[in-house]
């Protein structure tokens, strides 16, 4: 990797700094040599001080003439002429302005952070340059995690990975995927990095997804059938077999894809597609009667009226007893025995015996059980399994 270093890329052009426009330990300008092809996101190098390099990134691009005005190339095609053509062809170059990433030397102790001089050769940096430049030589190979790969106008190819520290813990684990909604390419992208994540680390990882594409995360031990040369080139570039998730067999030691579907009407599965594999949930009371307060999250309870409720069930649960019978206000028949025990959503629905201390207003309790009610008339939550 050290001997790599010292290998240069092609030239792209020089710096150049003047009085309006400097060169900043954040920024550098350069003029890009004619007939050269660059673009923004490039990295390029610089030689600087002590035997040191300078990484940037290839911010913006402009194109810079020797005409004083717009008028002025106005004028030089006979007044708006459009198939004239001037006498004396316009002095101009391309000056594009890159972002500073890195200093790196294998010779000097510390990073030099000095703006970088005029008239310095600009290269396009070379992948070990690109992988310094980002600081990923710092982490551990074990610890890599396959992010993408970085093309570049020359057609370099970098595959760039992050710390699995950072992306799974424990140092951190979160990530941030932005993009244009409706293309499902955030969806496809957070795949792929699954699928990295899985092939190096699924001994260590369990991956939950929560399906909200329609049936899209439902296929996934399912062969694909769009892969093309460029994908197959890419998957090999950082390193990643092509394979679909298998589906979880515990007889046979494999951790792979368990499909959880809704329970439905009639305890079928409310998807639209089903796996032939799949396994269907459903919530009683008993299973989240801890969890009870999630169930209204959201819900605006300025003066935690609600939440008084919400704590007295969650700190009883089974402890908790109808004290009189209640009956059915159409038929008049007793549905719950005094000393019964609130088990179930509907034992919950119909409870109404709370201490004083704990509803000290009747709407209250009415506004808690009309939106618990009103939370648990779907299919999914059950009174047993």
């Amino acid at each position: 990797m050290k001997d790599d270093i010292h290998e240069k890329g092609e030239v792209v052009g020089k710096t150049t700094a003047t009085e309006r426009f400097p060169n900043t330990v954040e920024e550098f300008y350069f003029w890009v040599e004619p007939g050269k092809i660059i673009n923004p996101f490039d990295f390029v190098s610089v030689e600087h001080v002590k035997e040191t390099t300078t990484i940037g990134l290839v911010s913006s691009m402009k194109l810079i003439t020797d005409a004083k005005s717009h008028l002025a190339d106005f004028v030089s095609s006979e007044f708006g002429k459009v198939e004239s053509k001037p006498q004396t062809p316009r002095l101009e170059t391309i000056v594009a302005k890159a972002k500073v990433m890195s200093n790196i030397s294998e010779k000097f102790p510390i990073e030099v952070l000095m703006p970088v001089s005029a008239n310095k050769i600009v290269r396009f940096a070379t992948k070990d340059e690109i992988i310094a430049g980002l600081g990923l030589l710092a982490v551990p190979e074990e610890k890599r995690v396959p992010m993408g790969v970085i093309e570049m106008s020359n057609g370099t190819q970098v595959s760039v990975f992050v710390d699995s520290e950072y992306l799974l813990g424990p140092q951190g684990a979160h990530l941030n995927i932005s993009g244009i909604t409706g293309l499902a390419t955030k969806t496809s992208y957070l795949m792929f990095l699954i699928q990295t994540i899985y092939q190096r680390k699924k001994d260590q990882v369990a991956i939950i997804i929560f399906n909200v594409k329609q049936d899209d995360l439902l296929h996934l031990d399912e062969e694909p059938t769009d892969i093309t040369p460029d994908d197959e080139e890419m998957y090999e570039i950082v390193g990643v077999s092509k394979e679909t998730f298998p589906l979880s067999d515990p007889q046979k030691g494999i951790r792979g894809v368990k499909y959880f579907l809704p329970r439905g009407f009639r305890g079928q599965p409310n998807s639209a597609y089903i796996p032939q594999e799949h396994y269907v949930y459903a919530y009683a009371l008993s299973d989240v009667h801890n969890r009870l307060d999630l169930l209204f999250h959201g819900v605006p309870d300025p003066y935690l009226t609600m939440r008084g409720i919400i704590d007295y069930i969650m700190e009883r649960y089974g402890q908790l007893r109808f004290r009189r019978d209640v009956t059915d206000p159409n038929t008049g028949r007793v549905i719950r025995r005094a000393g019964s025990s609130v088990v179930t959503w509907e034992d919950l629905r119909l409870f109404e015996d709370y201490p004083r201390e704990v509803v000290r207003y009747e709407r209250t309790a009415w506004r808690f059980r009309g939106l618990l009610r009103q939370f648990t008339t779907s299919d999914l939550f059950v009174n047993q399994r």
